[in-house]
């Protein structure tokens, strides 16, 4: 049963107990009266039988008449000044205490009865309950949040922004007290703007819209993007909507991960450059343990094409092509495992044994980045260089 269904059922069976009172007032005083039709009338004794408290008040404060519920809690308890105020819609909580000092809420609500106040009172504990709850996770939240270095903005249904962490000030070089203004998503982009904050797209105020009415995709996809500053730092930003109308966005400073990634593309630009030119045949392989690259003398070696992509291409892949033109099958397990485990180890060699009787060795090495570099050169040759293509390239940039 609902909280309001509650209060209306108490307050009809209230009002009947004391409305019985007041209409017969023929016999005797008023006070007289009520005192009878209290111990007699079917309404009084609904009243009396409220699982909730009833209290009537005189307009001094002073009780007229309480039912059972009402009498297991002190008087001095209620909230007496509040209750016989002129404010007639008042709705308030407050706590009571019975005589062994525990404390239960209710929510009270009154009524005028020609110079009285009835006022009647609905438990309000889970209610307190669920509020202290919220509270406490949104502390907890708060304090997640502040120990973040990712920049968070909420912005409620009707975007106006409701909660910010400090490293969104950091961020964005924007100020605690423009932020605290609550400013809308399409505000707070401008703000952002006026900091050179966000990129400069042909169409401005199309952008700022289509952001600022950011709704949950068919598939529930959150908004992503990066912006590259005018400063040189690259955000990485972070749109995700929720059902309720709210959205939160992430601003996340990727600048290191951006100018590693560049910096490893060029050397590998380089790498294969230089590589590719080598009579040494050799194979590197990704982080995933794919082939991310193989030079022409590898190809020729071994027989294996790569066409116009390596993606696809798996060290198992590699694996079988080698076991095919050698008599020592045992030696790729150790050389696959060798590459998967990524231990500390920097090197491992070991000789092979061709199908066609010539003598091979086969080494492996670490390279940055989780890459790893398969040689392969005749055993006769032992003057190779010490540091493997890749790293060479990188001391030479």
């Amino acid at each position: 049963m609902s909280g309001e269904l509650i209060s209306f059922l108490t307050a009809f069976i209230g009002v009947a107990a004391f409305g019985i009172f007041i209409f017969n007032p023929k016999k005797g005083t008023f006070e007289s009266e009520v005192q009878a039709k209290t111990e007699t009338s079917p309404e009084s004794q609904l009243g009396e039988a409220s699982p909730y408290p009833i209290l009537i008040l005189k307009n001094n404060g002073e009780k007229k008449w309480s039912n059972s519920s009402a009498e297991k809690y002190a008087f001095d308890s209620w909230p007496i000044e509040v209750l016989i105020s002129k404010n007639e819609k008042l709705s308030i909580r407050a706590p009571l205490k019975d005589f062994e000092g525990n404390q239960s809420w209710f929510r009270f609500e009154k009524m005028d009865l020609r110079g009285h106040k009835a006022v009647f009172a609905t438990p309000a504990d889970f209610e307190i309950a669920a509020e202290d709850s919220r509270r406490d996770f949104v502390m907890t939240l708060t304090k997640t949040f502040a120990q973040l270095s990712t920049g968070l903005a909420i912005f409620d249904k009707n975007r106006h922004l409701v909660l910010f962490n400090p490293a969104l000030l950091n961020l964005t070089n924007t100020s605690f007290k423009e932020l605290s203004k609550r400013p809308s998503l399409s505000a707070f982009l401008d703000l952002l703007r006026r900091g050179g904050v966000v990129p400069e797209p042909k169409n401005y105020s199309h952008w700022r819209n289509k952001l600022a009415n950011l709704e949950i995709d068919a598939q529930g996809e959150a908004y992503s993007e990066c912006w590259s500053l005018s400063s040189g730092e690259t955000y990485k930003i972070t749109g995700r909507p929720h059902p309720d109308g709210s959205i939160a966005i992430l601003f996340e400073d990727v600048s290191k991960e951006v100018k590693t990634a560049r910096n490893y593309n060029r050397q590998v630009l380089k790498y294969r450059d230089i590589g590719k030119h080598s009579s040494l045949p050799f194979v590197v392989f990704s982080a995933d343990f794919t082939v991310s690259f193989a030079n022409d003398a590898y190809s020729k070696f071994w027989g294996q094409s790569f066409e116009s992509t390596f993606a696809s291409v798996s060290i198992q892949d590699c694996v079988k092509v080698w076991k095919k033109k050698t008599h020592t099958a045992e030696a790729w397990a150790k050389i696959e495992d060798f590459i998967r485990d990524g231990s500390q180890s920097q090197s491992f060699e070991t000789d092979l044994s061709m199908s066609n009787g010539e003598n091979m060795k086969v080494k492996i090495r670490r390279l940055p980045y989780r890459r790893t570099q398969v040689e392969f050169f005749q055993s006769s040759l032992i003057s190779f260089a010490e540091e493997p293509l890749f790293v060479n390239c990188i001391n030479s940039a």
